[in-house]
């Protein structure tokens, strides 16, 4: 199921950050995490609401503040999704980041 896929990928992807940050100190490039490229290729093309929201929060678990331009501009991109239902995902996920960028300040 696409939707579990997306999510195992971020659930990986998130110990693969916090592994490579403790071990070697450094924070691994969005763009060269494993499986994210399908996760943001998925979001774009998937014509299926449930997967598309799967895609959204795999963005969401995997966001840090060194991520934010970047998956701020793909969810700007799905909040202007003709779904509804995707486009408020992406505007709350979004508005969560504000947040989180705002309480980090």
């Amino acid at each position: 199921n696409k939707e579990y896929a997306l999510y195992v990928i971020a659930i990986l992807d998130k110990l693969f950050i916090e592994n490579t940050k403790e071990k070697f100190g450094n924070i691994v490039a969005l763009t060269d995490l494993p499986g994210v490229a399908e996760v943001v290729n998925t979001l774009r093309t998937s014509t299926y609401t449930p997967v598309k929201i799967a895609a959204i929060d795999s963005l969401r678990y995997i966001y840090r503040p060194e991520y934010n331009d970047e998956i701020k501009s793909v969810l700007s991109i799905a909040a202007k999704d003709p779904d509804e239902v995707v486009a408020r995902n992406a505007l709350l996920a979004l508005i969560e980041i504000s947040d989180k960028n705002s309480k980090a300040e």
